[in-house]
């Protein structure tokens, strides 16, 4: 992390502001709005009697809260403003974003002294969002030759895998933009022998992946501010960045000047940033005892564990003690199926949006709900923002992007801080196949003791499919953590094969620290909407068959525990490979 000496001050005259460690800014706008993911950006020196204007707006459908403080944390607040019909933009880390209701903006008058503008998620939502600021100019007599301005990097920020871009764009022609990442001495960086600045984008000399901005546009109250291919734009990726517990230590600074530092003129700095998953998700404690618990031996044994309690929608019935065939959903667009496979976010912690895909093998098209333990949610069908979704796995082979793919973003909004939510995936008109159950915004923390628990609902058409459920958990980004699964028993105890042996996986590939039939990860890949996510040496796998266990169909869930290895943390990708039959 970069040591300051220019900007250290006003870090620390902000902790008037709560800070939750690495997650961000918490700020209570009163009526009920309040955020902890807030991303703050310092304007270290405002110019007395300058008004400036900061604008957020989210992207697809992220909801932004767009709050302004000075040095003693007194500011204001604005969600959903009003009369932003001009405020999009076309940039190409975003593409063509168009203006919003959702969008937030607030006008205020320069101190002289620093100012705060914070951008959080309204509900604690993740999403990415672009912030733009108006009102900045620079003069010449500037003391480092320019305009500087601070970011608070998060662990959101970091886990949501999006870079981080700045775009300076002219408001005059004689403004030859150029922006620059600095130490606290306002000297240039280097990453290597490489300075860390962009002068034209798109040019060889401009830092990092970029393209010309000629032919970008930004919104404003005025109209659309085109941009030219002498204008700039900065992109750091944040996957190799390590936070400090001390989040006045995580700022990133910046130098907005022009080409030969003599030039003048307004300009408009604009932010792409996102914020992910906290460092503090994940389950809570261990899950409660389920009765009955499954033996993984390939002879009968006890059953899996009971389901846990719902009203509303059940399964499909029994007879003669057989499973059920699958849980029955009702979409309101008219959507029905019968043999749903249900997965359990065990006593899922509230505050944390998370995105669960379903992708179907061999033209399989899945049908996707989440629901609460009163059997209320959300159903999703052949979702346009699951069409990138694609994997390579030791299961499944290479799985190809399907239009078919369906997803849903969610939340656990119940009154408890824990509560139990499925996942159901069915097959359209009772379809029957494989698929992938992906599931992200998920993370091993200290907060988790045992880690986060999970139960499978085995139906009678998974044992009929003959397909071995697998479970893969995959390290996101560089976050550290080394990831471990294993299974437990109806008691809560970790399951146990005929022989004494625990069914678990640490390294994937590895005999002796993985149970069953598995192999290393690091040529495999998960591609979601943030890129392709490969697999490493660590990377967690641990596929049973379902003929190996005796079931009841009162007991038919099985007990999964995703932690990691040693004291780790970090964010991960979780994936479900299963199989339905008639």
């Amino acid at each position: 992390m970069l040591k300051r000496s220019l900007f250290v001050l006003f870090a620390l005259l902000l902790l008037t502001l709560p800070v939750s460690a690495q997650d961000g800014f918490s700020v209570d706008c009163g009526g009920g709005t309040a955020f902890d993911n807030g991303v703050e950006v310092q304007l270290v020196q405002t110019s007395n009697r300058v008004t400036y204007r900061a604008t957020a707006i989210g992207v697809g459908d992220f909801d932004p809260v767009l709050a302004v403080f000075d040095t003693d944390g007194n500011g204001t607040c604005n969600d959903d403003g009003e009369a932003l019909d001009g405020y999009g933009v076309d940039l190409p880390t975003t593409g063509e974003v168009g203006a919003s209701n959702l969008a937030s903006q607030l006008d205020f008058e320069g101190t002289g002294e620093l100012m705060s503008v914070v951008v959080g998620g309204f509900g604690n939502a993740t999403g990415e969002f672009i912030l733009v600021i108006e009102g900045l100019t620079i003069e010449g007599n500037e003391s480092f030759g320019g305009i500087p301005v601070s970011l608070n990097v998060t662990a959101p920020m970091v886990n949501s895998g999006v870079p981080l871009t700045l775009y300076m764009v002219s408001l005059e022609n004689s403004l030859d933009t150029k922006i620059s990442k600095v130490d606290g001495d306002g000297a240039t960086l280097f990453d290597g022998s490489t300075p860390v600045e962009c002068d034209d984008a798109g040019a060889a000399s401009c830092y990092g992946d970029s393209q010309s901005l000629d032919g970008s546009a930004i919104g404003m109250e005025r109209g659309s501010l085109g941009s030219n291919q002498f204008d700039s734009m900065l992109t750091l990726e944040l996957d190799n960045v390590n936070l400090s517990s001390d989040a006045t230590q995580n700022y990133f600074n910046f130098l907005l000047s022009s080409f030969n530092g003599e030039q003048t003129g307004e300009f408009v700095v604009a932010f792409h940033a996102a914020i992910g998953a906290p460092s503090g998700n994940g389950g809570g404690s261990n899950p409660p005892p389920r009765q009955g618990g499954a033996d993984a031996t390939p002879t009968p044994g006890s059953g899996g564990g009971n389901p846990p309690p719902r009203q509303g929608q059940g399964g499909g019935g029994t007879t003669s003690g057989d499973l059920p065939n699958g849980m029955t959903v009702e979409c309101d667009t008219g959507v029905t199926f019968s043999n749903g496979v249900e997965v359990v976010i065990s006593q899922m912690r509230s505050g944390f949006t998370y995105t669960a895909t379903a992708v179907g093998l061999n033209g399989f098209d899945p049908v996707l709900a989440v629901l609460d333990s009163n059997g209320n949610g959300l159903c999703n069908d052949d979702d346009a923002n699951a069409a990138s979704y694609a994997a390579n796995l030791p299961t499944t082979g290479r799985v190809n992007a399907s239009n078919f793919s369906s997803q849903v973003r969610f939340d656990q909004n119940s009154s408890e801080t824990f509560a139990d939510v499925s996942l159901v995936v069915g097959g359209f008109g009772d379809q029957t196949g494989e698929f992938l159950l992906i599931l992200e915004g998920m993370a091993v923390t200290s907060g988790d003791q045992a880690g986060d628990p999970f139960l499978v609902g085995v139906t009678q058409q998974m044992l009929n499919s003959g397909v071995p459920l697998t479970v893969y958990m995959l390290t996101r980004g560089t976050s550290g953590v080394d990831p471990y699964i294993y299974m437990l028993d109806g008691d809560g105890n970790p399951l146990q094969d005929g022989s004494g042996n625990d069914v678990f996986c640490d390294d994937a590939g590895n005999s002796g620290t993985c149970f069953g039939d598995s192999v290393q990860l690091d040529n495999y890949n998960v591609t979601i909407n943030t890129g392709t996510l490969p697999g490493w040496q660590y990377d967690a796998m641990l596929s049973v068959p379902l003929s190996a266990f005796t079931f009841a169909p009162d007991a038919n869930f099985l007990n999964y525990m995703m932690t990691s290895f040693g004291d780790s943390e970090g964010q991960y990708l979780l994936v479900f490979h299963m199989g339905t039959s008639n």
